[in-house]
């Protein structure tokens, strides 16, 4: 069995298959690995050189066809990932999570939901927790909360039975050869729905808006605009279901409309699963996701945002921000800088 990528996600699959007495390749450009397992190495340049055996597993952001690889099927060899052998094996139902904004604070945001309601959640994926090797471990009724990238979502054969793409707008097109080879990978979140499966997508968006309409299963929006009244949508301060309203966003712990749209597309994940308490309880004390846009507190009208990266993405997010927001200051390392947020009451 070759594994390509000896990074994060690959680690805990080669010790499962070790575990399991198989013999393993490890292939990686860098020559300076060492996994301490008893595997082979083909490191170096030369790492896809020689490819021969039954199984290749390639990590995410490896593209699926490399010359090598397109030579390894035509003799017979089956080339996937960790992600997919998961979605094989999993014996629990399991949510996923996709999108270019959000992804990873709506996957925190439905596991949270969903141990708020007693849950055995497992949470993972490009999150940066491998998931297969856990698969030993889940029981029927658990339920596994992934997210996934565009990367990983590319060869996918199998879609969960609840799928949420958040929104979808050109991102990692050094990769991709095109921003339709980009959709369309999102897409493969839902393209093997059947009926009786969900997909949650953002109405407000134009193509996960049109995803959704081709849909197989049944398809729930969120909204931020005002135009679309049904499901979970945003209205005179307020987060609605339908006509029900759940909870004023000025209660929600971690500020700024993007994170409104975060909490939407999470609760239409899970409405089936928790309660609206279990929903108003992670809204009033989530507290955001480490080394992202985290809340730390509020003090005379201003609110302190802990950033340990600013990303070009988080930029634009905190220029989203409500008007709650009269003063904002980010402290990345031992810095503080002040940004001026304008036309806030």
């Amino acid at each position: 069995i070759n594994v390509v990528g000896l990074g994060v996600s690959n680690i805990p699959l080669v010790k499962m298959l070790t575990s399991f007495g198989a013999y393993v390749i490890g292939r990686d450009k860098n020559e300076n690995i060492n996994l301490d397992l008893p595997i082979e190495y083909k490191l170096g340049e030369n790492y896809l050189s020689d490819l021969e055996g039954d199984y290749l597993f390639k990590s995410p952001g490896i593209r699926p066809d490399l010359p090598e690889f397109l030579e390894f099927i035509k003799k017979g060899g089956i080339v996937t990932s960790e992600m997919e052998v998961f979605f094989d094996l999993c014996p629990c139902k399991i949510i996923a999570v996709t999108g270019s904004d959000g992804k990873t604070t709506t996957t925190t945001l439905i596991s949270e939901m969903l141990k708020d309601k007693g849950y055995n959640v497992y949470l993972g994926g490009n999150i940066g927790k491998p998931l297969l090797s856990e698969v030993e471990e889940m029981k029927k009724d658990d339920i596994a909360v992934v997210e996934l990238s565009s990367f990983q979502l590319m060869t996918m054969k199998k879609s969960p039975s609840v799928a949420v793409i958040t929104n979808i707008a050109p991102n990692h097109l050094d990769v991709h050869k095109s921003f339709e080879e980009y959709i369309l990978a999102k897409e493969n979140i839902c393209k093997f729905q059947k009926t009786g499966d969900r997909l949650i997508v953002n109405y407000d968006n134009e193509i996960t808006n049109k995803t959704g309409q081709n849909a197989n299963g049944e398809v729930l929006y969120f909204s931020l605009k005002g135009e679309y009244t049904k499901d979970a949508y945003y209205k005179d301060g307020a987060i609605y279901l339908n006509s029900d309203k759940l909870i004023d966003i000025k209660d929600i712990k971690i500020p700024g409309m993007h994170n409104v749209d975060n909490y939407m597309a999470a609760y239409l994940a899970v409405k089936d699963f928790i309660t609206v308490d279990n929903f108003i309880n992670v809204c009033k004390n989530f507290g955001g996701v480490s080394h992202r846009i985290e809340f730390v507190k509020e003090e005379n009208g201003v609110i302190m945002i802990l950033l340990l990266q600013v990303l070009q993405e988080q930029w634009r997010v905190l220029m989203r921000f409500t008007v709650r927001v009269k003063r904002l200051f980010l402290l990345q390392a031992e810095r503080i800088r002040g940004l001026t947020i304008p036309n806030l009451a």
